[in-house]
């Protein structure tokens, strides 16, 4: 789910072309995303206060030396 690894998210919205804005209409993720603008080919959405602790701010680079 997005809400644990993106405060922000910039999509074409409302598009079913769009394979991004399909998967997460799909499972719901934006119920936990307020609008914050709307522009002609994009909307940007920005994370509920309350998901904020959830929020992963640490990097994570895996098996990677």
């Amino acid at each position: 789910m997005p809400d644990r690894w993106a405060r922000w998210i910039v999509m074409r919205t409302n598009d079913e072309n769009d394979q991004a804005w399909k998967l997460v209409n799909k499972s719901g993720a934006l119920d936990k995303y307020q609008l914050v603008d709307s522009y002609p080919f994009a909307d940007i959405y920005q994370l509920k206060d309350e998901y904020l602790p959830q929020l992963n701010t640490e990097v994570n680079f895996g098996k990677q030396q």
